[in-house]
């Protein structure tokens, strides 16, 4: 299945309407498969795409901040969820997704995918580029991007309560971005 040169990984959300106390995960949050908010479990997947074919990976369950408040102590226990479980957004875990297929190297790729979910996220995005990958994501059509790279700097000037700025900012005269809606439309 795995090959380098048309290798791709896809991240997308999975969610099923489900109730009852007795299943890891069930919190009144957006479900895809309903396209609502309702009772459901929620995971990330990882599909793997090649011109050898394609298969489902990995997955993960999320689960909502619900889950890590005192009122769900009981409920964890219950489900079985392990007490060094902390609470990842699905972004992060579409990371440890990713990061984890790279690791273990069995399925190469160059390229991943997904839609707005995970492609409107810049730190997923960032993290996925740093790694020497290239991405293909959806983002709402009235998302703001640059053609290229703005330049940028860290200001010498401190913020409003006398702190020193310690992150890069649009460097004075830098472009103002543009709707992607209309980037899109400027294209041959």
């Amino acid at each position: 299945l795995g090959d380098p040169a048309t290798g791709v990984l896809i991240v997308d959300g999975c969610d099923f309407p489900k109730q009852g106390p007795y299943s890891v995960g069930v919190a009144r949050q957006y479900c895809g498969a309903l396209g609502k908010v309702a009772n459901c479990q929620a995971s990330v997947v990882a599909c793997y795409a090649s011109a050898r074919g394609y298969a489902l990976v990995d997955r993960r369950l999320y689960l909502h901040e619900d889950w890590f408040t005192e009122g769900y102590r009981g409920r964890r226990t219950r489900c079985g969820v392990p007490a060094d479980v902390t609470f990842q957004t699905r972004t992060g875990l579409a990371w440890a997704l990713i990061a984890g297929l790279r690791e273990r190297g069995p399925l190469p790729f160059r390229w991943v995918a997904g839609d707005e979910g995970f492609g409107n996220t810049p730190a997923l995005l960032d993290r996925i580029a740093a790694a020497g990958l290239a991405y293909f994501m959806e983002v709402p059509h009235n998302v703001r991007v640059w053609a290229t790279r703005p330049p940028t700097a860290v200001p010498a000037a401190t913020g409003k309560k006398g702190h020193p700025f310690t992150r890069l900012r649009l460097a004075p005269g830098a472009p103002a971005p543009v709707r992607v809606d209309a980037l899109a439309a400027a294209l041959p």
